[in-house]
């Protein structure tokens, strides 16, 4: 079975990505082995021709499932009649459990469509949202992983960053089992940024000695920005 998951990144530990009218390519999964395909969704002017698009590209590669954050209900019912099943309202998730569920039939309840809330990971010189977004470079960085919602946080300490704005492959894994969406950071190379774009992770860089609330507002309106 072919199995396409809207996505923000291009591999199986990717976080589930945005709407059907949003999507810029899923990840086509073969449930049988688990090996993928990245699929582009061409960009269009309008929202109409964006879903057309999306559509398109669904039905070229043969998709029998579809598993995205959101869908109207006219898309699911025209997916459905070319036999391609939607699975809409799926949020928190990498590619991976979504497949993974899905395979196990949970992703039918609405309880099973999310992981639960994503967090944002920021370096901080202490902990509290009124540190500062900078780390010492004497000491392993502390990361503040925050709810944007309701800023609860939780303290990792972590090898990650090196005075190039490189992020190493073990940091990396543990953000995404951390559930963090975003890593706002003063500095990342080209190379760190492209790494954790492939995953879905947003890098954001912001002014350093700039408060972790602070910090996290910025990401908040960005956030709101882009869902408009």
């Amino acid at each position: 079975m072919k199995i396409a998951v809207s996505s923000f990144g291009t591999n199986l530990d990717a976080w589930v990505g945005s709407s059907l009218a949003r999507c810029r390519q899923f990840v086509l999964v073969d449930s049988e082995t688990m090996q993928y395909v990245v699929i582009s969704v061409s960009p269009a002017q309008t929202v109409l021709d964006a879903t057309l698009e999306a559509i398109r590209a669904l039905a070229v590669h043969g998709a029998q499932v579809a598993i995205v954050s959101q869908a109207r209900q006219e898309c699911i019912d025209f997916l459905a009649e070319m036999g391609i099943k939607v699975i809409s309202g799926v949020h928190s998730l990498t590619v991976r459990e979504a497949v993974e569920r899905y395979l196990r039939g949970e992703l039918e309840r609405p309880e099973g469509r999310t992981g639960g809330p994503l967090r944002v990971a920021v370096v901080a010189s202490r902990e509290g949202l009124d540190a500062t977004v900078t780390a010492n470079p004497r000491t392993k960085p502390r990361f503040l992983l925050v709810e944007p919602e309701n800023l609860t946080y939780t303290v990792v300490h972590l090898d990650s960053l090196d005075s190039t704005g490189e992020v190493d492959p073990q940091t990396i894994q543990t953000l995404i089992q951390q559930r963090v969406s975003t890593v706002i950071v003063p500095r990342l190379s080209r190379n760190a940024c492209q790494v954790l774009c492939t995953l879905g992770i947003q890098p954001l860089c912001v002014p350093r000695n700039l408060t972790v609330r602070k910090a996290v507002e910025r990401y908040k309106k960005m956030r709101e920005a882009t869902t408009d």
